[in-house]
Parts: C-alpha cells; structure tokens; sequence
C-alpha cells in the first residue's frame, strides 16, 4: 500500500511541474534542490548519481534507496518530496494526449502545490487511481495493487483505474482532512457496482508524521529560497492546523484516560461496599 501511495503522490506532482508553466515553455521547472542518502536518475537507457541543483527536463526518472529522499523545487508554484523507496517518472515534454503527468511505480510523494488558474488540471495516475488536482497539499503512497490518496489541504478528484484504464464515469472528491484508499479488488467491485468509493478521516499517525516532515520542509534554507510566498502561508497554516488538531485529539484521549480511571475506581469501592455488607449479614 505505501507503494502505490507514493505512486499516486509523485504522479501528482511530475504533473504539476509539467503544467506549471505554459505550454509554450520549453522548459519546465523541475530542479532537486536537496537530497539525502541514495538518489539516482535514470534518462536514456543509462543511471546516474542524483545532483543537488540537477535540472530535470522531463523523462526522467527518479530513484530513491531506503532512508533517502529527494526534494524538488516546481519555480515557485510547487515543491515535490519524493519519499525514500520510491521509483518516480516524469512525463516528457512531447507527452502524447491523455499520458499522465507522472508514472509511479512505488514508493511515496509528499506534494505542496501554489493555487492554479482554473483552467490548469493536473493528473497523476497510479495502477488503481488518477487524482487530478488544482493547489492543494496531498500525499500518495502504494504499489501495484493498492494506492491511498490522503489530502491536507484543498481538494483532489479521483477516479478508479483498471487494467491501466481511467473510469471517468465514476468521480470522487477527496477534501481537506480525508484519506481514499483503492485496491485492485475494490475497483473491480466498485465497477460490477458491488461496492462504492468510501472515504475515511486522515489517521494520527498520518498526521503526525506530515508534521515531521513539513516541519523539517520548512525550515530548509532551500525551501525558504525556493518555496514561494503563498506556498509558505500554505504551509505555516496548515502546520499550526493539524498541530492543534492533534493537540485536541491528545487532551479528548486524556480525558478519556480520566473518565476510565474515575469509573474503574467507583466500581471498586461499589464491590468493596457490597463485600462488606455480605460480611455484616
């Protein structure tokens, strides 16, 4: 599952480095601005040591090894990390009608995207999901049998896939705060209409663990340069958000913890009261 989540994460985000300028740049703005441990890129039959400042001009595809991530500027309008483990490629330039933006294999991408014109969409496709998105902060991470969709901010719309087919006719809107995991016997299920598309609320530990990791985002000297202005309000409201919200869920837990304790101790005074009555009789 944490396979196909990265998938559909990096799919997301090499589409959106690819639509963020016009298409008459000839350029796009991918470029890896940090990079910890073991990253590759393969181009052209041929494999490469990843460089920080290494830009990418499409096609390529990036390789992380276990403990090693790779993070990658969008010129401002985005910021890419793809996580450790992962296989990632970047749509071509010349990209032929209806390829996705960004192929996925495995892994897992954190992605925080600027809010585009309305008439900008962006779609990433993973083995069971295309997720098209428009300025919001996302995560993907699956393999070839299972993918999750799990979204901190705005919205992504997402459709099933199978056998490397996009299902249109079925549309799903995944909002601030919800998760929207697919497998490969869900799809079919929910085309033979047997089963329909379920959303859940974002996990703790999904949340603590986008903290981490956008805490860490933030405060790179490479992100305060290259991050952009409304990116980093993005992401400093959505930080100190969930910061609170986990917060919350902390002290309702305490509470609970307290109730229990509260509750555990008068049933044992009610016993101890009854054994003394039974021995007074």
């Amino acid at each position: 599952m944490k396979g196909i989540q990265c998938t559909i994460i990096a799919m997301l985000t090499a589409s959106m480095f690819l639509s963020l300028s016009s298409p008459a740049d000839a350029k796009r703005a991918y470029k890896i601005i940090m990079m910890v441990g073991d990253v590759k890129i393969e181009s052209g039959g041929a494999t490469a040591t990843a460089a920080v400042n290494q830009v990418l001009e499409g096609g390529e595809v990036i390789i992380t090894g276990a403990g090693s991530i790779a993070d990658i500027s969008m010129g401002g309008n985005g910021y890419m990390r793809v996580q450790e483990n992962t296989r990632v490629k970047i749509a071509a330039l010349a990209k032929a009608a209806g390829d996705p933006d960004v192929d996925m294999e495995s892994g897992g991408v954190l992605v925080f995207l600027s809010k585009l014109l309305k008439s900008n969409k962006y779609e990433v496709k993973s083995r069971t999901q295309v997720a098209s998105v428009r300025g919001t902060i996302f995560q993907v991470t699956g393999d070839r049998d299972e993918s999750q969709l799990d979204v901190f901010a705005g919205s992504v719309v997402s459709s099933p896939v199978e056998d490397g087919i996009v299902q249109r006719q079925i549309v799903q809107m995944v909002s601030e705060g919800q998760s929207l995991n697919l497998t490969k016997l869900l799809v079919a299920d929910v085309l033979a209409k047997k089963k329909k598309l379920t959303l859940s609320a974002l996990r703790s530990e999904i949340k603590e663990a986008f903290m981490k990791q956008a805490l860490q985002i933030r405060e790179s000297p490479e992100f305060k340069k290259y991050g952009g202005r409304e990116l980093k309000k993005q992401i400093n409201e959505r930080i100190e958000k969930i910061k609170q919200e986990l917060k919350d869920k902390k002290l309702d837990t305490k509470s609970l913890k307290e109730q229990l304790k509260n509750k555990k101790e008068e049933l044992l005074k009610d016993r101890e009261k009854m054994i003394r009555e039974l021995k007074g009789k």
